[in-house]
């Protein structure tokens, strides 16, 4: 099985990679040209340049593929430029889903994050159906993965067979760039983090993330969205194992 993935050489994407290789699909990776590779250094991958922007590049890119993983995104805690990441999250699934629909791809599982769901009234836990409107998103991020996930839904309600993975904080070996939660792991060690909120997260092992997403494609039901998170944790206790 031909299979394409979208951030391929990202911190997810480069283990997504190796997971979905080691399952016997033929991958093909999409990444920007001139980016980071090393993500990908080793793995039997064709590596194709493209850019979610550039529609003509994924339709050449998702030829002949039954299935495709849209992992590309601009994921940042905070951005000085809020109309390149709607550019990248929104626009960019827009056209993933385009391609997608034009190669006749059998699933299209496109990645989003836990950070569109809310929580409980009564509870501090999200589940599937809990995602937020547009007024509670914090920040251009969240608001920018909240249109995304529509603009995949609406695609299904048409069609395309999408299904939806709602994505936690992934850590483990690999995050080179490094990720935002990585890059609050790095500067905690290195004593740049005076002061912490009273807040929490929910942290999975990217190896597990990977393996999350292929068995959403493999068990997964066309239309719904799966959380793939692992352990909630108070943001002190979390720095308290570090």
């Amino acid at each position: 099985m031909k299979v394409l993935v979208t951030g391929a050489n990202g911190f997810v994407g480069a283990h997504l990679c190796r997971r979905l290789v080691e399952r016997g699909a033929e991958v093909r990776a999409l990444v920007r040209e001139g980016s980071d590779q090393s993500g990908l250094k080793g793995q039997s991958v064709d590596i194709v340049h493209g850019d979610i922007l550039d529609l003509a590049s994924l339709e050449r890119a998702t030829q002949g593929c039954e299935q495709v993983y849209h992992l590309a995104a601009n994921v940042k805690f905070f951005t000085r430029n809020p109309e390149a990441m709607r550019a990248a999250n929104t626009q960019g699934t827009r056209n993933v889903l385009t391609a997608a629909r034009k190669a006749g791809v059998r699933k299209m599982i496109h990645t989003s994050t836990a950070a569109v769901l809310r929580r409980g009234t009564n509870s501090p836990s999200a589940d599937e159906t809990m995602l937020k409107d547009d007024h509670e998103a914090v920040g251009a991020y969240e608001l920018s993965k909240l249109e995304a996930d529509r603009v995949a839904m609406e695609a299904c309600a048409e069609g395309l067979p999408v299904i939806i993975i709602n994505l936690a904080a992934p850590i483990g070996p690999g995050d080179a760039k490094p990720s935002p939660i990585g890059h609050t792991i790095i500067q905690f060690l290195k004593g740049r983090f005076p002061v912490y909120t009273d807040s929490g997260l929910n942290v999975v092992d990217v190896r597990d993330a990977a393996e999350g997403h292929c068995l959403a494609a493999e068990k997964g039901t066309i239309g719904n969205r799966y959380i793939l998170g692992g352990e909630n944790i108070s943001l002190k206790d979390f720095l308290g194992v570090l």
